[in-house]
């Protein structure tokens, strides 16, 4: 048998010189580049799944992240009795930023006030592409069951985007994102295979829970991963719980925004204030000319609905399994201030075609009857004017609704009276109307502010925000007396032409109180009986009577409550079962990210859950305060703060000076000399014993020092401020 001699092969090396390629695998060596770098070793307690940026660990789901304070290695007992395996490797965020292993146990050390990153069941961080971490809650079906969320990485990564599943073809997704368990941001979207519309990018102001924070927004991981399926937003109106997440959330989720005209142009105004690197694609809707515009699978048509705010409108969607109603937040009204009623006869049409689904607001449900019409609220400021001919009047109202600021003007230029407008978005939304066309004010009514003293008070009606108790508006400036023109006195009399939103009782009441101690008297829709008064105020939205009229003229085959807590959602729901109209298995009442799915046999069931929850933004953060930032605010905000600054040598680790001790709002100094003395102490007892092998600045001293004198505050006050030891070497 005869041999061929093997043909050798050259590589060039980085300095242009051939190398002979040997059958073993290269190294750098053969490249020319030296010696190979030997494999860099992972840090000492540092897990696989460590958190790159922290070196936290990364909980895998949400429910893990709620455990990983008990640091992990064992299954825990749910409340049913179950139990979930756990990685061993899991723990919380350590001190330093990395978990500590210690006692053999893979458990993460955890932070000083016992709170791990996960301590809250339904909060993750997360980070978007661009951008700063993301705080989002995990959601729950309509049986309350904890739903696991997929982990996501806290670094910059591309994702490649989710593509239709054979699972999903000829299905409807109706997957609420906001606005099924609070009043406020509010979003749905719906999805057809490769087709997404979304309608209304609300925002929902914080609690007295959430210290610091300015809005909240909801969670839009879900559309983001499937942004390329978006063919537009739908917005149904105005108000800041339908549209204020635009300017953080349509940078993330490009796509064209469809409303009616009023709605464009207030978003358009909004917008301005924010200065998006992109100019936004607005497209104005006549409502009133049963125009349909194609979205992909979707033909969409825009209701004319009687609302607070001009050009509120339903939303009727005809997709390949059947139409889709979202009624936005509306009412019947059938003699408004603008001549506008609500569009019925489109309504009943589209019953009379077949409806596969309505959406219904239900944020006034609970009210029995028909809500007044605003027409009624014209008497009721006739007779106060009349009751108070030779007194200034003051009148707080909502900014946004542009029929009552028409209503007001019209009732003063009726008493022959000037008129004051007072307040930044008060004047801003009285512009922008008045430019439109929705407001008309007769020629020599309005007075500046600034001119306020060069009138009789029997002559001028000041209008000013406020009605709600907010800290910086004119009416609690007033109260507080730092208003720059306007100076309460005994002889004013103050309207507060609004109801009291839930939740702001104690705002309302403490501002109410403040204008009682400079003289005034304050009429309030609350008080009306006593002070033998009509209405001050009527809802915008609708009343039990008439959600049972919008079920009867549309007759839905199936219901779902949307806009409201979830006691709103749940007697919203008895209304459409007492109907009769719709089957009781047909409604349902559900929650942010439980998604439902339609078929083409016009079937809808209770679909997949999927990630929902809140992004909140602080300042210009968006999404960077964590639950234990607000867990550490609301601490501090309820003990204080305890500061211990101990500098020691950075050779032999010895106190230089006797420590430093600053309280903020804990206690005062200079009266608790004893128990400072105690502190110190303490501190200097510490470094006293430390071993010699422990470096004076590390975690092990400084936890020494705080939970020493932690325990020593508690002891002598009873209370639990944050201590944090500072420990300075020079």
């Amino acid at each position: 048998m005869s041999l061929t001699k093997e043909k050798k092969v050259y590589i060039m090396d980085t300095k242009n010189n051939k190398k002979p390629l040997n059958s073993r695998p290269l190294t750098a060596a053969d490249l020319g580049m030296g010696k190979s770098e030997k494999p860099r070793q992972k840090p000492q307690g540092t897990r696989p799944n460590a958190d790159p940026v922290t070196g936290g660990s990364k909980p895998t789901n949400f429910n893990a992240a709620a455990k990983a304070n008990n640091g992990g290695g064992q299954n825990q007992s749910k409340p049913n009795g179950q139990k979930r395996t756990w990685n061993k490797n899991q723990g919380s965020q350590g001190n330093n930023g990395q978990n500590q292993k210690r006692n053999g146990g893979g458990q993460g050390q955890k932070r000083g006030n016992g709170q791990g990153r996960g301590s809250n069941p339904h909060a993750m961080r997360r980070r978007y592409d661009r951008g700063p971490a993301v705080f989002s809650e995990g959601s729950f079906n309509s049986e309350g069951n904890s739903k696991a969320q997929p982990h996501k990485p806290t670094t910059a990564v591309t994702k490649s985007p989710v593509g239709l599943s054979k699972t999903d073809a000829g299905k409807l997704k109706i997957i609420p994102l906001g606005g099924l368990d609070k009043i406020g941001k509010n979003m749905m979207a719906l999805e057809y295979e490769d087709d997404i519309i979304v309608m209304d990018l609300g925002f929902m102001f914080p609690g007295p829970d959430m210290p610091g924070i300015d809005y909240i927004i909801p969670d839009t991981t879900y559309l983001e991963e499937r942004k390329h399926k978006i063919r537009a937003h739908l917005i149904t109106h105005a108000h800041e719980d339908h549209v204020g997440g635009i300017p953080f959330l349509l940078p993330k989720l490009p796509a064209p925004i469809y409303a009616a005209q009023f709605t464009i142009k207030y978003i358009e105004r909004k917008l301005e204030e924010y200065k998006l690197p992109f100019k936004p694609d607005m497209r104005i809707i006549d409502q009133d000319a049963g125009q349909k515009i194609q979205l992909g699978a979707f033909s969409v048509e825009f209701i004319r609905i009687t609302h607070s705010i001009p050009d509120a409108c339903s939303i009727a969607i005809h997709t390949p399994v059947g139409t889709i109603i979202n009624t936005g937040d509306w009412r019947f009204d059938n003699d408004p201030i603008d001549g506008k009623p609500s569009n019925k006869d489109r309504l009943k049409e589209l019953g009379d075609a077949g409806v596969l689904l309505l959406m219904c607001d239900s944020t006034s449900c609970e009210k029995m009857g028909y809500s007044p019409s605003e027409k009624g609220i014209t008497d009721t400021l006739d007779e106060i004017f009349v009751r108070n001919y030779n007194k200034r009047v003051i009148v707080a109202s909502f900014s946004s609704q542009v029929n009552r600021i028409q209503l007001i003007i019209d009732g003063v230029a009726k008493a022959k009276r000037k008129l004051a407008i007072v307040g930044r978005s008060l004047l801003a939304n009285t512009e922008l109307a008045v430019k439109m066309g929705y407001i008309k004010i007769p020629p020599g009514l309005l007075v500046k502010a600034d001119q306020i003293k060069n009138v009789p008070d029997a002559e001028l009606v000041v209008l000013a925000t406020g009605s709600q108790g907010e800290e910086m508006a004119v009416l609690n400036r007033m109260g507080r007396g730092e208003h720059r023109d306007i100076k309460l006195k005994a002889s004013d009399v103050v309207v507060l032409c609004s109801s009291i939103i839930p939740g702001n009782e104690k705002d309302v009441w403490g501002m109410v109180d403040n204008l009682y101690r400079w003289g005034p008297y304050v009429y309030q829709q609350d008080m009306r009986e006593f002070d033998d008064l009509g209405i001050l105020h009527t809802s915008g939205h609708a009343y039990y009577d008439e959600v049972k009229e919008m079920i009867e003229l549309v007759r839905p085959k199936y219901y779902l409550p949307i806009h409201g807590e979830v006691h709103h959602l749940v007697h919203n729901a008895e209304i459409a079962k007492r109907t009769g109209i719709v089957k009781p298995e047909n409604i349902f009442v559900i929650e942010n990210g439980q998604t439902l799915e339609a078929t083409k046999d016009e079937t809808v069931k209770l679909g997949p859950i999927v990630q929902s929850g809140s992004v909140l933004i602080d300042g210009s953060g968006i999404g960077d305060v964590q639950e234990i930032v607000l867990k550490d605010r609301l601490a501090m905000a309820s003990d204080g703060v305890f500061t211990i600054i101990a500098t020691v040598n950075r050779k032999t680790g010895k106190l230089v000076t006797s420590p430093d001790i600053i309280s903020r709002g804990f206690i005062y100094v200079k009266d608790n000399e004893e128990l400072m003395n105690k502190s110190r102490q303490i501190v200097k007892n510490v470094f006293a014993k430390r071993n010699p092998r422990t470096p004076a600045n590390s975690p092990i001293v400084k936890n020494r020092i705080r939970d020493e004198i932690s325990n020593l505050l508690y002891k002598v006050t009873k209370r639990t401020p944050i201590v944090l030891p500072v420990v300075i070497e020079v």
